[in-house]
């Protein structure tokens, strides 16, 4: 996606990261350039009378020279992830400016205002990590065993061949996952004795470990939406405190897996007429 097609505030956020990466690369050289100046002359003259003064400054630079350096590769990350984003989108993605977020205070400065939001950020992550890796409730587990049994019996049903002269049974079916031809042997059996195939199946459910949580799939997709919404508005919330910080005169970083979408103030989604 080309900058043509974004909207203007997007465009103009995109312009202002590149601006401030290029101010702090020309901050951090300008550091780098004092240092190495003060450096050549306390070379020249280690016993004169500025020497101890110059090797002090030299320290306090290159104290300042961390947090330059950090900055200007901060935003240099961002900007290269803003890039691969946007060069990575379908061809039928539409980009839409989002709603601007009003931010308040409520008492706090915004650098509280942004701490507070990314516990809550870092919060809502461990939540939909624990919610990927939630396991099926045992209901669910024990239904699809059942569809299984159900499946696998109609495909393994052997072939019935009787005639007056020719009596044969003969299975067929193969095991899909197998690395050679072999009759799948569990298939036959839910043809040959499903219920007790089921039961088994179900004892061996009822002996497994508790989960810390179980969710049905339809519980899952849900909840997983949830907290995607929430992390949006979070983060946009967040980037909205950081650029209200620096339009006062204090700079906030960004986090450095802060949401594209978030950063740049866009929303994506799937062309309408393409999708139809």
């Amino acid at each position: 996606m080309t900058n043509d097609e974004l909207p203007a505030r997007a465009l103009a956020k995109i312009f202002a990261l590149k601006d401030q990466e290029q101010q702090a690369l020309t901050l951090m050289r300008s550091n780098q350039r004092t240092i190495s100046e003060l450096q050549r002359a306390v070379d020249i003259n280690p016993h004169g009378p500025k020497a101890a003064a110059w090797q002090d400054e030299i320290a306090r630079l290159q104290d300042v020279q961390v947090p330059h350096q950090a900055r200007h590769r901060t935003l240099a990350d961002l900007n290269a992830r803003i890039e691969h984003y946007l060069a990575t989108l379908p061809p039928d993605a539409e980009v839409e400016e989002a709603k601007k977020v009003k931010v308040k205070l409520n008492g706090q400065t915004r650098q509280q205002a942004v701490t507070a939001l990314r516990e809550k950020i870092v919060n809502l992550h461990m939540q939909r990590a624990e919610t990927e890796l939630a396991a099926l409730p045992a209901v669910e587990i024990k239904a699809a065993a059942k569809r299984w049994i159900i499946d696998r019996a109609l495909k393994a049903k052997p072939a019935l061949i009787a005639t007056h002269d020719k009596f044969d049974l003969k299975a067929t079916y193969m095991d899909p996952q197998a690395y050679a031809p072999v009759l799948d042997t569990l298939a036959l059996l839910a043809w040959i004795a499903p219920e007790q195939l089921e039961a088994k199946i179900n004892e061996m459910v009822d002996a497994m470990p508790k989960p810390k949580l179980a969710l049905t799939v339809k519980e899952k997709a849900e909840r997983l939406a949830a907290i995607a919404a929430e992390l949006a508005d979070c983060e946009r919330a967040e980037c909205g405190h950081i650029d209200a910080a620096e339009e006062e005169g204090t700079i906030i970083g960004h986090r450095p897996n802060v949401g594209v979408e978030a950063l740049v103030g866009i929303v994506v989604s799937k062309s309408q007429a393409k999708a139809a």
